[in-house]
């Protein structure tokens, strides 16, 4: 009832406008006066509505999983003391009972919140549907009142007739722009904002009516101002490349094309698809540790950047080797420092630790004391639940050579570890530099594992090599698989930031399908399972095969803090990289560190678009999205998110629904390149597009283009 008065009330704005009246609430007042309500039950009639309507889709949203920034909450509480007095009408010094205004006010108040947080949960998909019965309920329960006001003004003229139905269209066009908001932000944001909107109604009044504000109203002006601008801080970055739009079958083609960089490691193109959201290094100290408030669960990553001799395949951050031994000891006296810097930042003993990965480089390069440093200084300052299985890599000439090491290992509390046999091609260990690896170290290494203690053994074999034929591939697998590990993980040689880069432009998509179906197929046939596309395949029953930490971060989107040289750490809203991660070199992260501060090269305050790109990208790990961690991580639907997107995967037979998930099919896992890059953020598919329509293929080989990132996107 109250909506339809409300909506009824335009007609006598537009009528009497001309009257000095004070018009943001007037409508209301004249709906308030038909009631019978006194001045000063009108003006209580008046505030209620406005402040309710702000209130309660606040708080619903809050409850529905929005997750506002310490900024955002503090807007949100001006806003509120500020609605009420921008809407406060100056009245007469006539009093009466309060409950008649108090009771229409809560009404009309609670109507227009369920209104807002109806259109919430509409969304936009259908496109203005769902505004179109409200309206249509609204006219039916105003026409009374609109036949009752024609007959006691039966003359209106011309200009009072254009200026109702000039409202109708505006009041219609504000629903609209609520309901698209809906798709873009938390609804306790939007709802509040939305409900600021008569600050604007009395600077219009100011300005073309000559109106005066009290005191009360510049008071709620200025409020509002400050309200605007704290909650328009929002928990995103925006930047406009983010509203664009492409065509999902371009995307698709652009992602196949380029499938050498269409991956996993997301983002890519960091000059030009990063550079908006990359926050000042002034603000970098102070944003890098309030993004981490509110989280109380995360992975944890620490890099050791030490190897023996780095490998042509490799994309992480790894120094020169020669300067293990002289730096190793210095190395993990910073890192052990970086984890104070943390503690102090952001209360990690206050948080939980999901997963944790030690990984690198060669992680057990370094001294077991070391080592042991590390583990003993994570449990020191987070919470590390016993169920939380620590992972750690290794050689086979490590594990090897040094079982004293391995025992050690298990001894400090780590119970899965992931060791990288890569090929078996005397030829391709050559050609890639693994030149210190001898097949008869794997047996002896797998041997060390199992008198450890492990019990999650996992074996890392590689794919899409130049010149790798299908019968070294299989005779890999075939070798792992005597191993008897626990795991067998696939990787497919990513060339980008690699030494040996070049050799892209000679492997074509068709050679690496062949060589995964291959793969896959003949670890299905041992027993190892592994859902379409999925890139770790388990013998054990409902155990996926990967770390915790990973499992976390590729099913639920699980935030995750890296530590070390070149780590990367991804919190709810921004993505950072450690000092480091571009030159390689251990000077600036020591300075950093030294001086107290939090080591971080770059830091990103990521768009909504960006947060979804990475985690879909991670997800693919699994072949699979997961809909409900989406859904509770975004607070939107991947559907409703990705309409157009999904819907083309659906048509092509490209993906399939389940219980839980959006999955590869099988012809899915052949064009991954291509459904990956459809859930990119869009300047990210546009730097695809544009590589795409420079990219030439010669005698149908399809080229790799050059990406001019200088991060690594380490998943360990």
């Amino acid at each position: 009832m109250m909506i339809g008065l409300t909506l009824f009330s335009a007609a006598y704005l537009a009528e009497n406008v001309r009257g000095g009246l004070q018009i943001i609430p007037y409508g209301q007042i004249e709906a308030a006066r038909a009631l019978g309500l006194n001045p000063f039950l009108t003006t209580t009639f008046i505030v209620l509505p406005q402040a309710l309507r702000a209130v309660i889709p606040a708080i619903v949203g809050v409850l529905m999983g929005d997750q506002l920034t310490l900024v955002v909450t503090i807007g949100i509480l001006i806003a509120i003391p500020a609605i009420a007095l921008v809407s406060w009408h100056p009245q007469s010094d006539e009093h009466g009972s309060a409950g008649a205004g108090v009771i229409y006010g809560v009404i009309a108040g609670l109507g227009f919140g369920l209104l807002f947080i109806a259109l919430n949960q509409a969304g936009n998909e259908a496109g203005a549907w769902p505004v179109i019965p409200g309206q249509l309920v609204a006219l039916v329960l105003v026409s009374p009142f609109a036949v009752r006001g024609l007959r006691s003004s039966p003359e209106t003229d011309r200009v009072t007739a254009g200026l109702v139905l000039a409202a109708g269209v505006l009041s219609g066009a504000a629903v609209l722009l609520f309901l698209a908001a809906t798709d873009h932000g938390e609804l306790a944001i939007i709802a509040v904002l939305t409900s600021l909107y008569p600050a604007a109604t009395v600077v219009l009044a100011r300005i073309f009516l000559s109106e005066h504000w009290t005191r009360l109203q510049i008071a709620g002006m200025f409020a509002s101002v400050v309200a605007v601008v704290l909650g328009s801080a929002g928990r995103w970055s925006s930047t406009p490349a983010d509203q664009a739009h492409h065509a999902p079958a371009d995307v698709f083609a652009a992602g196949l094309k380029l499938h050498h960089i269409a991956n996993t490691a997301y983002p890519i193109g960091h000059t030009s698809t990063m550079r908006p959201y990359r926050v000042p290094n002034a603000q970098a100290q102070a944003l890098g540790a309030a993004a981490w408030q509110g989280c109380d669960r995360l992975g944890l990553y620490v890099h050791i950047p030490f190897c023996e001799k780095r490998c042509g395949y490799c994309e992480y951050c790894v120094v020169d080797p020669a300067t293990l031994e002289r730096d190793e000891d210095l190395y993990f006296d910073l890192l052990v420092r970086e984890f104070e810097l943390y503690r102090q930042a952001v209360d990690t003993p206050a948080k939980t630790l999901v997963g944790f990965d030690i990984g690198g480089g060669t992680p057990t390069a370094a001294k077991t004391a070391n080592l042991g440093r590390v583990v003993a200084a994570a449990r020191r300052c987070f919470q590390l639940p016993e169920q939380v299985a620590i992972s750690i890599e290794t050689t086979p000439k490590i594990a090897a050579l040094e079982p004293e090491k391995m025992r050690a290992l298990y001894a400090m509390g780590i119970r899965r570890i992931s060791m990288g046999v890569q090929t078996v091609s005397p030829r391709l260990l050559q050609a890639i530099g693994r030149t210190t690896a001898l097949l008869a170290h794997n047996q002896q290494a797998a041997e060390n594992i199992r008198q450890a203690g492990f019990e999650r053994f996992n074996v890392d074999v590689m794919y899409g090599f130049a010149g790798q034929s299908l019968g070294s591939v299989e005779a890999t697998i075939q070798h792992a698989i005597g191993l008897a590990p626990e795991y067998i993980t696939l990787y497919r040689m990513r060339y980008k930031g690699t030494g040996l880069a070049a050799q892209a432009e000679r492997v074509t998509l068709d050679e690496v399908l062949v060589q995964y179906e291959r793969a896959a197929e003949m670890l299905h046939a041992a027993g190892y399972q592994a859902t379409p596309g999925k890139n770790t395949f388990s013998r054990l029953p409902g155990d996926p095969g990967t770390s915790h930490y990973l499992t976390q971060r590729v099913i639920h989107g699980t935030p995750y803090l890296g530590l070390g040289l070149g780590a990367q750490s991804l919190s709810e809203v921004t993505l950072a990289y450690n000092a480091g991660a571009a030159d390689k070199r251990l000077e600036h992260y020591r300075r950093m560190v030294t001086a107290g501060r939090l080591p971080l090269q770059d830091l990103y305050h990521l768009s909504l678009p960006a947060a979804m790109g990475k985690m879909i990208s991670v997800s693919f790990y699994f072949g699979e999205i997961n809909l409900e961690s989406f859904e509770r991580k975004f607070g939107v639907s991947l559907a409703r998110a990705f309409s157009a997107e999904v819907d083309f995967l659906l048509d092509q037979g490209l993906v399939e629904s389940t219980a839980t998930t959006l999955r590869l099919t099988k012809a899915g896992v052949r064009a991954s390149n291509g459904v990956m890059a459809l859930f990119y953020a869009a300047a990210v598919k546009a730097y695809l597009l544009e590589k795409a329509s420079n990219h030439k293929n010669t005698d149908g080989v399809q080229k790799r283009a050059t990406d001019d990132s200088v991060h690594s996107a380490s998943l360990r």
